[in-house]
């Protein structure tokens, strides 16, 4: 009798299906049977048989050969997929980070405008760097596949987040603040979206040193595909009209009318639609019935209002107002622009606080929140004697540092920042003058940049001394931070010089941190042109097109005697104090162009405890 035989190994194409979870081990063995008396290829025949759909074969076909749909990123799962395309999980090796990768399903890719519409999106965010929109690194075309190489969000989308019910006003109005945010700077770059809706937005987990009350998510903006760019002298693209055959441009549902006739459009139609959207996040429903597609135009045609009786009934006022001048049918009626957007939003969410109109009240950028500065400036060279003391304190601690980590091995940390801000918080810049500043070099000057928002506008270099905390009423260390904003706007690189004293000694040593098109750093040098030394890592920041305006945070924080600086919230590196002194002035210096820098202040640091709701 002969031995029984076993089964055949199933190809790599089924092995794969079976990795993914498409396929269990029995039907893989009945498909490779089938397949192989029908002498057909293990895709073709799970299209035949119909036990994989046509997108989960070209998962598969995908995982085959992991490192060939984009050079240089290996899949590593799948992260979606719709009616266009896919995004998987990828792995970067040379940057060692994870990212989205974008592809057109090749079923699709016949269909009219699919390879415009594509290629609009990486167009569109590929001009784009802003900490509430899905950044854009890479795109191209290997073996006849388009694809889109995107910044991996970890998260869910608004719309998952609803489908559990609706969101309460404070967090809805965050959202919504961030979402207009964004929008902002697209605007700013000449970019409608055109396609705002809850399943756009992204909801992640904001990184440590962003400025968001608890338990807010971050948003992210995502799929510009729709987007309108204004057309260009040399781009022809820029005036396609990107409308698939038998479909409407956006999602119906959250459109404004304007965008459902076919009129023109602008900046607005976005701005209807992130009031179709306040309406869901409070109401848990969208603004209209679903139904038939020509109920809904009829319905937003004839101004017909959304269903108010769905809202909280113990809705703010404010937050009612607010959302109806959103969903205005009529564009000159609606909120006219994301400045007054914000600050509307902001009145509501402080309430008794001054309305945030003024300069310098509200920037209408940076680190995706909005900054508001309630501090000013004081004069600090007659009062605040227990500050004189805290002076003499720092510099006590800077030289028993010195003494203690004098042996190279010690001269970093391992251990994370023991300090924490406490509240207390000083603006550098009054958003109108240059009260505080010395020393210009260069013109500088008291200006809005393109989103309203006030900022140092600058080229050469600035200094800016430091008022010193008022020490906390509670024992214990503490310290403090300065933060700043700085955009990119012509300059080729711009600079924070800290931890020195005398502004007359232009030579004298100095921590730097070196922001640049393509990387940042933190060293030293000696003087504002002296040579510098690197002491951390170097972070690549951008990829792209060299004329994009690039904005970063920056914060330096002294925990006792050690230095920490972040960049985006991520920690750049960190040094011990080994210069004298109380290390008491900023210089702010740009190379090679104007940059700008928005909403500096220096914030006290004080041991990490439960803070006060």
């Amino acid at each position: 009798m002969q031995p029984e035989k076993s089964p055949p190994a199933p190809d790599n194409f089924l092995a794969v299906a079976c990795d993914q979870s498409l396929l269990n081990d029995e039907d893989a063995q009945t498909l490779h049977h089938f397949a192989k008396s029908h002498s057909l290829g293990s895709s073709e025949a799970a299209l035949q048989t119909g036990m994989l759909k046509p997108i989960e074969v070209e998962i598969v076909e995908a995982f085959t050969s992991p490192t060939d749909l984009a050079p240089g990123y290996e899949l590593k799962d799948v992260l979606g997929h719709g009616a266009l395309g896919i995004v998987f999980r990828a792995h970067q090796s040379r940057l060692q980070r994870d990212v989205a990768i974008k592809s057109i399903i090749e079923s699709r890719i016949a269909l009219q405008n699919v390879i415009a519409r594509f290629e609009q999106e990486g167009t569109a965010i590929g001009r784009l760097k802003h900490p509430n929109i899905v950044r854009a690194y890479d795109s191209g075309c290997h073996n006849d596949r388009l694809y889109l190489v995107m910044e991996l969000v970890e998260g869910n989308d608004l719309r998952k987040k609803l489908a559990s019910g609706p969101l309460d006003s404070k967090t809805s109005l965050w959202i919504l603040r961030q979402t207009a945010l964004g929008l902002a700077h697209a605007k700013s770059h000449d970019i409608i979206h055109r396609d705002i809706k809850p399943g756009n937005l992204l909801l992640t987990n904001a990184p440590a040193g962003f400025d968001l009350p608890p338990g807010i998510p971050l948003v992210k903006i995502a799929d510009f595909g729709l987007a309108q760019l204004n057309a260009t002298e040399d781009s022809e693209l820029d005036q396609t009209q990107l409308t698939l055959a038998g479909t409407t441009i956006g999602t119906p549902m959250y459109s404004a009318p304007e965008q459902l006739s076919g009129e023109p459009i602008d900046h607005r139609v976005d701005i209807y639609a992130l009031g179709a959207t306040l309406f869901h996040m409070l109401s848990g429903a969208t603004p209209f019935a679903v139904g038939k597609l020509t109920k809904i135009f009829s319905a937003k045609a004839n101004g017909t209002p959304p269903r108010m009786e769905l809202l909280p009934k113990n809705l703010d006022p404010a937050i009612l107002d607010l959302m109806l001048d959103l969903m205005q049918p009529d564009p000159a009626k609606r909120v006219a622009d994301y400045q007054d957007l914000v600050a509307r939003i902001d009145t509501i969410l402080h309430p008794g606080s001054a309305a945030p109109h003024g300069p310098g009240a509200t920037r209408l950028r940076s680190d995706g929140q909005g900054v508001r500065q309630p501090f000013a400036l004081r004069d600090w060279s007659s009062k605040h004697l227990n500050s004189l003391r805290l002076v003499s304190m720092i510099i006590l601690a800077a030289v028993l540092c010195v003494v203690v980590i004098s042996q190279p091995r010690l001269l970093r940390i391992a251990a994370a920042p023991s300090l924490v801000p406490d509240g207390w918080e000083e603006a550098l810049f009054d958003g109108r003058t240059l009260n505080g500043f010395q020393s210009p070099d260069g013109l500088w000057l008291a200006t809005n940049d393109k989103e309203g928002g006030s900022v140092l506008m600058g080229e050469g270099s600035i200094l800016r001394p430091l008022p010193i905390p008022p020490i906390p009423d509670a024992d214990g260390s503490f310290g403090f931070g300065c933060r700043v904003g700085m955009d990119l706007t012509t300059a080729e690189q711009c600079e924070v010089h800290f931890g020195f004293t005398n502004s007359s000694l232009s030579d004298c040593e100095r921590y730097i941190v070196r922001y640049n098109r393509d990387s940042v750093s933190f060293g030293t040098g000696s003087g504002p042109n002296g040579e510098y030394s690197r002491l951390s890592r170097e972070i690549a920041v951008m990829e792209g097109d060299p004329e994009t305006p690039t904005y970063a945070q920056i914060k330096i924080e002294l925990h006792n005697a050690q230095w920490f600086v972040f960049f985006n919230g991520e920690l750049l590196g960190d040094a011990a104090v080994t210069q004298g002194g109380n290390n008491t002035i900023l210089e702010f210096l740009t190379r090679r162009g104007k940059a700008n820098f928005e909403s500096p202040s220096i914030y006290r640091l004080a041991q990490n405890r439960v803070q006060p709701e």
